[in-house]
């Protein structure tokens, strides 16, 4: 694979693919996490938060990629849908992966938001 030659799209949905069938190719999952927590900035939420979600599905925990995720959330909440926020925090909660300041954020940009959410964000 040339996984530099992927966008963000490719990657998203390469991992999302995986997470969908519960293909665990750790390989793959490396090197896949390996490219995108330098493109981060090239993603869109849905991106960014599939990603994060795709992860967590397969109980995969990448930590260099969700430290990158989670400073790209930080730079860019203003651009995420509550599913977004509410995948986006599953997975770090999936994952165990504390982030105070992630989830402070995603807090903080989910009140506004509250009523666009569906239960099932909610009950994320």
């Amino acid at each position: 694979l040339r996984l530099q030659e992927f966008n963000g799209q490719h990657l998203m949905n390469t991992v999302w693919a995986c997470a969908k069938l519960k293909f665990l190719h750790v390989e793959l999952l490396m090197a896949i996490a390996d490219v995108a927590r330098y493109m981060l900035d090239d993603f869109t939420p849905q991106h960014i938060s599939i990603t994060a979600w795709a992860y967590a599905t397969l109980g995969f925990r990448h930590v260099p990629l969700m430290d990158a995720i989670a400073e790209e959330v930080l730079k860019t909440i203003r651009g995420f849908k509550p599913q977004n926020m509410a995948n986006t925090a599953w997975a770090f909660a999936t994952l165990d992966l504390p982030n105070e300041r992630l989830l402070n954020c995603i807090a903080d940009a989910a009140i506004p938001k509250l009523r666009d959410f569906s239960p099932q964000n909610l009950s994320t």
